[in-house]
């Protein structure tokens, strides 16, 4: 018995642990949990979960902004290349940048050698100036010659004034001459008319007194006709003075006459030689004039002359023209440079060409102005924003596409030449509104026609359908309403969950895109909703829930309780 005694209690020991751990197993363990046997007798391939559990992503179409465009690789290209060539014959004897060096318009980028076209620009110039003090002494000959013509035609405007003066007096000297000839007439008449009647009273003077002497007439009528005979006699006496004077007057005027030809004649005379005077000073004046034309058209020479021989100076000078990077050297320093010779290559890149290869059929949608969206590749982030600048019209034969530049201002050289890009060029100038949606939501089927899933209301289920309950482990056990698993303890949950919502596919015609969305023309109407995560794998009908989708996927994976609305009697609906 002592010998026995150890091995039976060992023995009762070990059934009371046994009976004990499979008490704590059967009673104390949470639903669901197996133990390793029935983990490894369970068949995993007849566990379904219930269905219309499908999460999914949506998005209500509305008309929205939307500017249509496409994405094609892009190459940045300098905006100009510029190849420093040398103009003139030279020794190449100093270049001051390499390679990569920066450089602004006007620097110095080499030199050749200059002494002898310096020596020509001095000669140049002294040859201008020779011509230059020409020209001074030609001016001043001819403002001389200006001024003497100016004082010889005074001098004849003077002389022509006079001999219309001359002229003038003249003709008032003649025109009183002749009057005083037609009053010494009027006194002749009148001498003549008195003279007459002198001889009238005479005669009968003398027969008056002839008769007082024979006493036929009384003596008071012999002495009127004394009277009247002396009255004449007096009146005659003063005509032939009148005659006297008028002669005097005469003579007089005809000397004035005289003078006042002789003053017409100087003055004319003076004319003439002030007008010799005058002529003579312009045939000068022309001739000075002539010469200081000739030393204009000397200097103008020289001029010429002076800057060829300094651009050739100039030319020694190789400068840049335009802002960029020298990218390679073309002559060593120390040859003999022709005019042409390349020397250096230069790029402007203070602004860059981006320029892509579009297909035919979006080129001929794209024109100046339209907005472009350009990224780096090593700058992944950064979207430069630009304007489409040109468009080449003509198609590349071998690969249909023309080409479509923007430019980007490069101010800080952070753009390189030769750069490979991602733009997106607009297909119109501006957004218009239109119905869209996600570009991964657009699918096509097997005969390649385009369609969206949609979200639409789950029919409503006929009364008469009883709701079956089964375990997700154990499919096996079914009943009519909710209880545990008599297995492992789970809730039962329904065998086809009741949904609120189906997927269902919808034909749709698609307009253009901007790479994340697309235009749909047709097929959709605005407040629908589209499925735009978790349609991967759906069926025509497949009941579906939208949730929230984040990047890892739905934010919940269990629909929410949805209770189906059941006919009451009138044929109405509830919730």
């Amino acid at each position: 018995m002592k010998r026995w005694f150890p091995i039976l209690s060992s023995l009762v020991l070990l059934a009371g642990l046994t009976w004990g751990t499979w008490w704590v197993v059967q009673t104390k363990r949470p639903p669901g949990a197996m133990t390793p046997l029935e983990a490894q007798g369970m068949d995993m391939s007849v566990m379904k979960p219930p269905r219309g559990a499908f999460p999914v992503g949506v998005e209500e179409v509305q008309p929205r902004p939307f500017l249509p465009s496409v994405a094609y690789p892009a190459t940045f290209r300098a905006y100009n290349e510029e190849i420093i060539r040398a103009r003139i014959t030279g020794k190449l004897v100093e270049t001051r940048v390499y390679p990569g060096d920066r450089v602004r318009p006007g620097q110095l980028l080499a030199q050749i050698e200059p002494e002898e076209y310096q020596a020509l620009a001095q000669s140049a110039q002294g040859s201008l100036q020779a011509a230059q003090a020409e020209l001074q002494e030609a001016q001043s000959m001819t403002r001389e010659a200006e001024s003497a013509l100016q004082a010889a035609q005074a001098r004849l405007q003077q002389a022509q004034a006079e001999v219309r003066e001359a002229r003038q007096m003249l003709q008032a000297a003649e025109a009183e001459l002749q009057t005083a000839q037609t009053e010494l007439e009027q006194i002749e008449t009148a001498i003549r008319s008195t003279q007459a009647e002198v001889e009238y009273w005479q005669a009968e003077s003398d027969r008056q007194n002839a008769l007082l002497q024979k006493g036929f007439v009384s003596k008071r009528d012999a002495q009127a006709a004394e009277t009247r005979l002396k009255q004449a006699r007096e009146s005659l006496q003063s005509a032939q003075a009148s005659r006297r004077a008028q002669l005097s007057r005469i003579e007089q005027l005809k000397a004035n006459r005289e003078a006042m030809r002789a003053r017409v004649q100087r003055a004319e005379s003076a004319t003439r030689a002030t007008e010799q005077e005058v002529q003579a000073a312009a045939a000068r004046l022309q001739a000075v004039r002539a010469r200081r034309q000739r030393a204009e058209a000397q200097i103008k020479t020289e001029q010429g002359k002076k800057r060829a021989a300094q651009l050739q100076v100039d030319y020694t000078r190789l400068v840049a023209l335009n802002p960029g990077t020298i990218t390679e050297r073309l002559t060593e320093p120390g040859t003999l440079v022709q005019p042409g010779a390349p020397v250096f290559k230069l790029q402007n890149t203070s602004q860059i060409r981006v320029q892509a290869k579009v297909a035919e059929q979006d080129a001929v949608r794209i024109h100046e102005g339209y907005p472009v969206w350009i990224k780096r590749y090593a700058e992944p982030n950064r979207i430069y924003r630009a304007r489409v600048s040109a468009v080449f019209r003509e198609a590349d034969l071998n690969t249909r596409t023309m080409i479509v530049e923007a430019v980007l201002p490069n101010p800080d050289g952070r753009l390189m030449v030769g750069e490979y890009a991602e733009v997106r060029i607009g297909l119109l100038p501006r957004a218009a509104s239109a119905m869209t949606v996600p570009v991964r939501a657009l699918q096509y089927d097997e005969f390649q026609r385009p369609y969206v899933w949609v979200l639409a209301e789950a029919p409503r289920p006929h009364h008469s359908h009883a709701v079956v309950y089964t375990c997700p482990m154990h499919p096996q056990i079914e009943q009519n309403q909710p209880g545990k698993c008599p297995i492992c303890k789970m809730d039962l949950v329904p065998k086809e969950q009741p949904a609120q919502y189906i997927a269902r596919k919808r034909r749709v015609q698609p307009g253009l895109s901007d790479g994340e969305r697309v235009q749909i023309l047709d097929g959709l109407k605005p407040g629908e909703q589209v499925i735009v995560f978790g349609f991967g794998t759906l069926a025509e009908g497949d009941p579906v829930f939208p949730t929230e989708w984040t990047v890892r996927g739905p934010a919940t994976l269990t629909p929410p309780q949805f209770t189906p609305t059941s006919p009451s009697h009138e044929g109405g609906h509830g919730h």
